[in-house]
């Protein structure tokens, strides 16, 4: 009995071993490496494997686990990772001539099933992550989604865009609940690095930047335009409904305006409205002290009261339509004509006193005569 199962464990073994060399060769000469003849998919877990190799994870879709093919043509890829609801879950792709189809990358799938949001595309140096497109065709579409981070072979990064002008480029809005940092902080005087806002065609230099002026003084900076022609403007304002109203208008000449778009006129500050202060120094290049000096002309009470009665005002003084049509007054040069006005009336009072005092001595005098 034991001979009997010895000779066929014998046969068994031989027709395994013989199977098994039919399928398994020789790749080279050398006898270093083999390859299985057999034309048939292998399956782990699975008799019935939809792919050359698979693994198949117990879901209710035959195609459901892992699976590898030899991505020989276009739409054919190396690796597959199918979803247990079926269709592909994760695909690994090589690159190959056709540059719609097959194009290398991973590419990933929503769970049910139904398109191929997302892809980490590997082209030309390039790593371009993808979202956004519904397939037609799942696996072989060109027609590949929208770039949400693309990084070139320079190390620059893209948000938005697949082509980027700087170490960072955002193509749209961006939030940022945080604090920015720009550049490192200077160890001695200078100029830091610049907060530039690019132009659209036009060439005037926007820009803010921190500036050390010693190594406990600094500096923000901030430029706006390059001519000083007050076409340049730095403005600050808000928001009134879907209007937006200035507040106050710094112009590259060297003027502000506050409330009002423009200064009037070449005034270095404009104010629309009331201002109230603790003190007010106007400088002015000349004063009222001509009035006492010996040749100064003044006018006779007589022509004086002549001369209000026929202009309403006093002499040297504008009118109030004058005032009105040169919209206000001057007033460092009104402090002088009103300063003059004083200074005249105060020569009008001395000559007054002394008119005064020579009747009061000639009254004296006729009283004490009829005595």
């Amino acid at each position: 009995m034991l001979l009997k199962r010895l000779i066929l464990l014998t046969i068994n073994l031989s027709a395994f071993l013989t199977g098994f060399s039919q399928q398994w060769k020789n790749s080279d000469a050398n006898a270093n490496n083999i390859h299985n003849t057999n034309t048939g998919n292998v399956g782990i877990r699975t008799t019935n494997p939809a792919f050359p190799f698979q693994i198949w994870d117990g879901g209710t879709n035959a195609y459901s686990g892992i699976g590898i093919t030899p991505g020989n043509n276009s739409n054919e890829n190396s690796f597959i990772s199918t979803l247990k609801t079926g269709g592909y879950g994760v695909i690994l792709r090589a690159q190959n001539s056709d540059a719609g189809k097959g194009q290398a990358g991973i590419f990933m799938r929503s769970a049910n099933g139904s398109n191929l949001p997302a892809l980490v595309s590997l082209t030309a140096d390039n790593i371009d992550f993808r979202t956004g497109k519904q397939y037609t065709d799942q696996i072989t579409d060109g027609n590949i989604g929208q770039s949400a981070l693309y990084i070139d072979h320079l190390q620059r990064v893209g948000i938005g865009t697949t082509n980027p002008g700087d170490k960072l480029h955002v193509q749209g809005n961006t939030f940022i609940n945080g604090n920015i940092r720009l550049g490192a902080e200077l160890n001695g005087v200078g100029s830091a690095n610049q907060l530039i806002f690019n132009d659209n065609g036009n060439t005037d230099p926007i820009w803010m930047a921190r500036y050390d002026v010693a190594s406990d003084a600094s500096e923000l900076r901030m430029n706006v335009g390059d001519a000083l022609d007050a076409n340049d403007k730095f403005v600050i304002g808000i928001s009134e409904g879907s209007i937006w109203v200035p507040k106050y208008t710094f112009l590259s000449d060297g003027r502000l305006a506050i409330g009002k778009m423009n200064t009037g006129g070449f005034y270095k500050l404009s104010v629309e409205g009331r201002i109230a202060a603790q003190e007010v120094k106007v400088t002015t290049n000349s004063w009222a002290d001509y009035v006492f000096a010996r040749d100064y002309n003044l006018m006779s009470l007589t022509s004086l009261e002549a001369f209000i009665k026929k202009n309403n005002h006093l002499p040297n003084i504008p009118s109030a339509q004058e005032v009105k049509d040169k919209e206000g007054i001057e007033l460092g040069e009104m402090n002088v004509k009103l300063l003059e006005k004083i200074e005249e009336l105060t020569l009008y009072m001395i000559e007054m006193n002394k008119r005064m005092e020579k009747l009061e001595k000639e009254n004296e005098a006729l009283k004490n005569n009829k005595q």
